[in-house]
């Protein structure tokens, strides 16, 4: 079939028209028979442009659609991931007790639960270290009161050669000691163990030491009356279940003489320079604190002795002997003992150093589990 595009002269003029010309079956119908068909073009025109029409309507609807789910779909994905940023915002000022919603179980519902339980940790972790911060402000008073009450160096006292260690662990210790002028060529030397650590031990300790200068100072050359008076004045003041255990020795440069009491601490070490041997000053009695007064009063004693040429005294408290290693084996008293007696010839400072030596190589790589704390004192 053959289309042509024309006009047609008519009554009326000019016609536009679309003819179509279809050829015929010459067998039947002769050669060159043919059947020629006259469209008014008006008419054709008008149904192409109404199919025009349509069809671009059509597809501006498609394409009207198409955004609209596209944009749906975009809204659905973009939508938490935007909220996920602003809740984020929000817990990025400080906000630790914000949490998201989650929309979906998809990737975007698992990172907002994710999110939620990264604010949780965070505010745990925000609080942990409060503590934290709290822990170590309190550590750092104690620490400072602990240093202002601790003697700055030991005293320079005529014929004896005095020497003193402190070591803490990694709390702040209970441990005091001490060096007391008490006049008249009178020395009061006390080392004491508080049972609390931290700033209640550091407070006790504060006390204990106020009490004892002032008392010992009363009672100038009696160290179980001073201990007595100092128990009466510390029960009253600790709270219950703390004490306090302490060994006070009065030393009269004078003579030698050297007068103590002990309130259920370790007991002194003699090292004798004539016999190169080592005595146990005990001493009995309990720590202070425990009693107010009479049973405290009935059970302490009182001791003298005297020390000689080359003699030497050690006071310290028990993170010595129980030092433990790796093991949770301790150093042990005999250990100690024994250690005082091979070195007690040496002058005061290198044998606490020898002390200090031995008590290292037996811990090992073992943490240091209590305070460490000694004097001596060597009579020339």
């Amino acid at each position: 079939m053959q289309i042509f595009e024309g006009t047609k002269r008519t009554e009326q003029g000019k016609l536009s028209i679309y003819r179509f010309k279809v050829p015929l079956d010459s067998r039947m119908f002769g050669e060159g028979a043919n059947v020629r068909v006259d469209i008014d073009a008006r008419g054709v025109d008008n149904v192409r442009q109404n199919l025009t029409i349509a069809i671009t309507i059509a597809v501006l609807i498609a394409i009207a659609v198409v955004i609209a789910v596209a944009n749906w779909l975009a809204g659905s994905i973009t939508r938490p991931v935007h909220i996920l940023l602003k809740d984020m915002q929000v817990v990025a000022r400080g906000s630790l007790d914000h949490q998201t919603k989650p929309h979906s179980s998809d990737e975007i519902g698992i990172l907002a639960h994710e999110f939620n339980r990264m604010t949780e940790n965070l505010k745990e972790a925000q609080s942990a270290l409060v503590e934290q911060e709290k822990a170590e402000y309190e550590l750092s008073i104690a620490r400072e009161v602990q240093k202002q009450l601790l003697p700055a160096e030991p005293p320079l006292i005529t014929g004896f050669d005095c020497a003193d260690f402190y070591k803490g662990a990694k709390a702040v210790s209970g441990d005091y000691y001490d060096f007391i002028p008490l006049g008249n060529g009178l020395w009061g030397f006390i080392v004491a163990d508080v049972s609390g650590k931290g700033i209640p031990g550091s407070m006790v300790m504060a006390v204990t030491r106020t009490i004892v200068r002032l008392i010992s100072n009363r009672n100038q050359n009696r160290a179980a009356e001073t201990l007595k008076e100092t128990n009466r004045l510390i029960a009253k003041q600790i709270k219950r279940g703390m004490f306090v255990t302490a060994f006070y020795a009065i030393l009269d440069e004078r003579t030698g003489t050297l007068t103590y009491a002990s309130a259920g601490h370790n007991p002194m070490v003699i090292y004798r320079a004539a016999t190169r041997g080592c005595e146990l000053a005990t001493g009995k009695g309990i720590a202070l604190g425990f009693n107010e007064g009479p049973i405290f009063d009935k059970t302490i004693e009182e001791h003298r002795t005297i020390l000689n040429s080359g003699d030497v005294i050690v006071i310290y408290t028990d993170g010595f002997p129980e030092a433990m290693n790796a093991q949770n084996q301790e150093f042990g008293d005999d250990k100690f003992y024994q250690m005082i007696a091979q070195s007690g010839h040496l002058d005061p400072r290198s044998l606490i150093q020898k002390l200090v030596d031995g008590i290292a190589k037996h811990r090992g790589d073992a943490e240091q589990s209590d305070d460490l704390t000694l004097i001596t004192v060597r009579r020339a």
